[in-house]
């Protein structure tokens, strides 16, 4: 007989993580950015498949309370733990069910303008792919919108004996899945440290493992235990998803838009030479060794006119999501590291830093009138892409946005003097995520409550005996995390809490 979970790992439940990509404002951005039409401001319907314990589903349900959102996870106490939340955060606008993708695609619902998949498609079987395809075909609207992440080719050619060799070591050794996520680590390195010839030829699985011994096991479970596990040609997506209609639209990453941080110099000419937009595409993850993509397909696409791209791209709105000083002026593209140009980037993040604005906006502003209006655009996407800004919604509903983001965060908040599984509150101003960690939770609802914020996050920590870590080690004395978390608190109040406010995070 075959089980319900069909291979896929069940014993241990997945993380609660926060996805922004699937947050529609970030998603009609790439759309816009590729000159394509988008799914409408209000009333829009969006669905996630495999949505896992639903903190990412809720959290868009509840920054976004104009849409209307469907998720479904076959793993009955993922769905139980996101009904639970939805009724902390009282959400009337997101409908959770338990479902197979079989089962889902005979699922009574609207016509759907987006549907999201993260991390699940190249992860199942075969069969359950066609069931995805086909629920897409039957409830996707014409001009709907598909999210698709999976792990691709060429990327992860090398690495894919080190996935296997990891999944037979977890099959073999008995045990809880959590023991043999790290048995089979354990096993692996002493191979690796053993002149294995596999990994004297591949430093690239030499540099993986070595991630690996450091990343959270629960997320390695779902992620190398699981029976079907397929790499995937971007060309063999295009060509699952044809039956539904689907055309491939754009990368949900904004930094995968700017040809120049992804195609070097020398191939420049051969990119250009090739016409055919999935073709250009697989050539570019040839070029780059892609291991991982976030695609848009789309059913039915419809271009803009140029004139109507710009004006939507002239009405669109940017906001800093980290504070301007901690903002680093580099980061890694696909070709390694790149520094930001000073004179685009520094008057730019300057002028956001004082609060949200427009592109329209921006392009008037007596410092950045240098610069065009194109490379405004790549700048801002330059900043989308590497998570320090993010598009804003429009003022309309601004204000029922608050209060149901307000509800979401206190549960957040609520839920963070037990654990630290939540680490994101919800924007009204971006429809999307924030990302706060539990200690500066704990702060911050310690300054919401008019305490004193390191003593009532100490009380909270102290009583479950909990420390602090600094330096890699454990603070051993009250005194020692006291005055830690009063140097958290500093930060917080002087960086973070106005960022916060900005986002209309806190009041």
């Amino acid at each position: 007989m075959i089980s319900w979970s069909d291979g896929y790992v069940t014993e241990i439940e997945y993380t609660h993580g926060f996805y922004r990509e699937l947050a529609p404002a970030h998603l009609r951005f790439a759309l816009l950015c590729a000159g394509l039409s988008l799914p409408p401001e209000q009333g829009f319907t969006w669905a996630e498949l495999g949505c896992g314990q639903g903190f990412t589903a809720n959290l868009v349900a509840a920054a976004n309370p104009q849409g209307h959102f469907f998720a479904t996870d076959f793993n009955p106490s993922h769905i139980a733990t996101a009904h639970r939340f939805q009724s902390a955060a009282a959400l009337d606008n997101i409908t959770f069910s338990e479902n197979s993708f079989e089962q889902y695609v005979e699922a009574d619902l609207p016509p759907l303008d987006y549907v999201c998949l993260h991390g699940i498609y190249s992860w199942i079987s075969p069969e359950n792919r066609a069931h995805i395809v086909e629920f897409m075909r039957r409830h996707l609207k014409p001009s709907g919108v598909v999210y698709i992440s999976y792990n691709c080719y060429p990327g992860w050619a090398a690495l894919m004996p080190l996935q296997r060799l990891i999944y037979e070591q977890g099959q073999a050794s008995g045990g809880p899945i959590l023991e043999r996520v790290d048995q089979a680590l354990q096993f692996v390195q002493r191979l690796s440290d053993s002149d294995s010839g596999y990994f004297k030829v591949n430093p690239l699985a030499v540099q993986r493992l070595g991630q690996l011994q450091k990343q959270n096991r629960h997320y390695l479970a779902h992620e190398y235990f699981n029976e079907h596990w397929h790499p995937l040609f971007v060309t063999q997506v295009a060509a699952e998803l044809s039956p539904a209609k689907l055309m491939f639209a754009a990368s949900a990453n904004l930094l995968d838009h700017i040809d120049a941080l992804n195609i070097p110099q020398s191939a420049r000419e051969l990119f250009a030479s090739v016409k055919d937009p999935l073709q250009r595409q697989l050539l570019k993850d040839y070029l780059i060794n892609q291991q991982f993509r976030r695609d848009l397909f789309i059913r039915g696409a419809v271009r803009l006119s140029s004139l109507e791209q710009l004006e939507k791209l002239r009405q669109q709105g940017f906001v800093l999501t980290q504070p301007a000083a901690s903002i680093p002026f580099k980061f890694q593209s696909a070709l390694g590291e790149v520094s930001l140009q000073a004179d685009i980037y520094r008057p730019l993040i300057e002028v956001l830093s004082q609060g949200p604005a427009t592109l329209g906006q921006l392009t008037q502003h007596a410092d950045l009138k240098q610069l065009s209006l194109e490379r405004l655009l790549e700048a801002l996407m330059v900043l989308v892409g590497a998570n320090w800004a993010a598009p804003t919604l429009p003022e309309a509903d601004l204000a029922q946005r608050r209060q149901s983001t307000e509800r979401f965060n206190q549960a957040v908040l609520d839920q963070s003097q037990y654990g630290a599984d939540l680490q994101f509150l919800a924007s009204p101003l971006t429809g999307s995520g924030v990302g706060l960690d539990r200690i500066e939770q704990l702060l911050l609802v310690g300054l919401i409550r008019k305490q004193a914020a390191a003593a009532f996050a100490w009380g909270v920590l102290s009583a479950q005996k909990q420390t602090l870590v600094k330096d890699g080690q454990p603070l051993k004395t009250a005194e020692e995390n006291l005055q830690e978390l009063r140097q958290k608190e500093t930060l917080l109040v002087q960086q973070r809490l106005p960022l916060l406010k900005q986002l209309q995070v806190v009041a």
